[in-house]
């Protein structure tokens, strides 16, 4: 074989193997979309898998909070409710050394029966900034920081912070 088709074969075989390595952002985005997904199919260990043993939550009013006690809520919520929906969106990413800060926002949508036996659509919008970082692989959600956060309860404000 001729060296200058060497040399292409074996740039090709580098260059492919580059482009098939995710990037911290793709990695960040395909944990994403399986939240997304264990949200709507009500699986609690596709939500858990999402989350490092070390998580801490901040809500909007600076109140700090577990893993434990953000699962015992999304038990609650899939108990609850009839439809769920999320949608989450990056708005930015940084990469730092050894996590990425990541701000988004999250759109979440449940409906509840109400007293009436009548279904009560719930929405919930927040801007967080996170920390994810690396485990086995992927990346999991560290800290999330509540920036804003609104409610509305059929199409009507519910409270926003």
């Amino acid at each position: 074989m001729k060296p200058a088709i060497v040399c292409l074969l074996l740039l090709a075989a580098v260059l492919g193997s580059a482009q098939r390595k995710p990037d911290a952002r793709g990695l960040i985005e395909a944990q994403i979309s399986r939240l997304e997904q264990a949200y709507a199919g009500r699986d609690f260990e596709g939500v858990r898998s999402v989350m490092a043993a070390t998580f801490q939550g901040i809500g909007i009013d600076r109140h700090t909070y577990s893993l434990a006690a953000y699962l015992q809520q999304v038990k609650l919520l899939f108990s609850m409710a009839k439809e769920i929906k999320l949608s989450v969106t990056i708005q930015s990413l940084a990469v730092a050394k050894g996590s990425c800060r990541v701000f988004t926002k999250e759109i979440l949508d449940f409906k509840i029966p109400n007293s009436k036996k009548k279904l009560d659509a719930f929405r919930v919008v927040s801007s967080n900034e996170e920390i994810w970082v690396p485990s086995n692989g992927v990346f999991k959600i560290s800290i999330e920081k509540q920036k804003s956060q609104s409610r509305m309860v059929n199409g009507r404000p519910a409270g926003h912070s």
